[in-house]
């Protein structure tokens, strides 16, 4: 649910110097709050002469060339740029680079010199507050935005910093009231709607979260994760229709993201089960298990190291009594995990699937069903 790290840049780069560069992606869902980093986003940063919050002592002259990006292939012209940057600059640019490479604790020291040679470096403060969130170090975190608004009181993108970690600290109110004084400043920021969408969502209110999402996809139609989180309310509310609409559009929008084929699979489960308890639709119930298989199919697909994708699969699978494939996605489920416990492990046995397989997919269901909230 939380973006880039560096969704918390302030832009000042002209649109012809940029860079592009593969970052972590920090990612946190509502109900689950897990943490995980994932490789292989592209972001366009700008270069390091850009960043630097320092004034240059240079001509005139070569001060427009900077500032609207000439573009010129002249010698004379690059070496002026490339005299241009700046020390807190290569520092900071140094720092991203750290960072993309998974060193995040030199990245770290890194920002934090940058701020010694330059203390008035917004992007260094939003970077550093931004790892220091994915690293769990959520005191420091709070400590750098509350220096960034301190310092920069008139930018909407401190603020939605800050939101965006009192959500993973389970601050909701305070989240809220952060990330409505971002959307004060900057009203046109869609992430910042979905960050005060979950945070509403958290506080119980659900109508105004879904307010929220509306806006963000007014904003950015095209906004994938918002899609995936108006969804899961939704489906609480038991307004599956509309939900599935959601998850497909962010399917559509992403659709090399396991997680949304997971959502989506979950949403067809559910209400599978219910046709199920009805007992008066047995063939609905069953096409939409053979539904909810194809968007977990789909995600091990999207990314095979998931394990819960294997499991749910397992789950659906056996629903449509599918008994040996189920129990053949549960291992493969199990051959990605460090350690299987050993009634796991004796439950699969070759033995046991060829007895009845059945009964094993049964005690599977008992198992882990639950875990699912299926």
């Amino acid at each position: 649910m939380f973006r880039h790290v560096f969704r918390n840049i302030k832009h000042v780069t002209p649109k012809n110097n940029t860079t592009k560069m593969n970052v972590p992606m920090f990612n946190s869902y509502n109900k689950s709050h897990l943490i995980s980093l994932k490789f292989g986003n592209s972001f366009c940063l700008p270069k390091m002469s850009s960043f630097s919050g320092t004034k240059h002592h240079h001509d005139h002259d070569h001060h427009h060339h900077h500032e609207h990006g000439c573009g010129c292939d002249h010698d004379h012209d690059h070496d002026h740029h490339h005299h241009h940057e700046t020390e807190d600059g290569i520092l900071f640019n140094k720092s991203i680079e750290l960072f993309s490479e998974g060193k995040i604790e030199e990245a770290i020291e890194n920002l934090k010199k940058t701020i010694e040679i330059n203390p008035h470096h917004i992007n260094a403060y939003l970077v550093l507050g931004g790892l220091f969130n994915i690293s769990g170090k959520f005191n420091d975190a709070k400590s750098v935005y509350a220096k960034t608004v301190e310092l920069f009181p008139k930018e909407s993108i401190c603020y939605g910093a800050w939101g965006n970690l009192l959500l993973n600290t389970k601050d909701y109110q305070e989240a809220v009231e952060k990330l409505q004084k971002a959307i004060e400043l900057s009203p046109n920021t869609y992430q910042t709607y979905l960050d005060l969408g979950i945070g509403l969502y958290q506080l119980g209110k659900k109508d105004e979260a879904m307010e929220q999402f509306k806006k963000a996809t007014e904003i950015n139609p095209e906004y994938s994760e918002v899609y995936a989180e108006w969804c899961k309310i939704l489906a609480e509310k038991e307004n599956f229709e509309e939900a599935v609409q959601k998850i497909s559009k962010a399917a559509e929008l992403d659709p090399n993201n396991a997680q949304n084929f997971i959502i989506w699979g979950n949403i067809l489960f559910k209400l599978a089960k219910a046709h199920q308890k009805a007992e008066s639709e047995p063939a609905t119930s069953v096409k939409t298990y053979g539904e909810a298989a194809e968007k977990f199919l789909q995600a091990t697909k999207c990314d095979p190291s998931r394990v819960e994708t294997h499991f749910l699969l397992g789950l659906s699978l056996g629903k449509l009594k599918k008994y040996e494939e189920s129990i053949n996605a549960f291992k493969m489920g199990f051959s990605k995990l460090s350690r299987v416990p050993d009634d796991l492990k004796e439950l699969v046995s070759d033995e046991n699937v060829r007895n009845d397989p059945g009964k094993v997919f049964q005690e599977l269901d008992v198992f882990f069903s639950p875990k699912f909230n299926l």
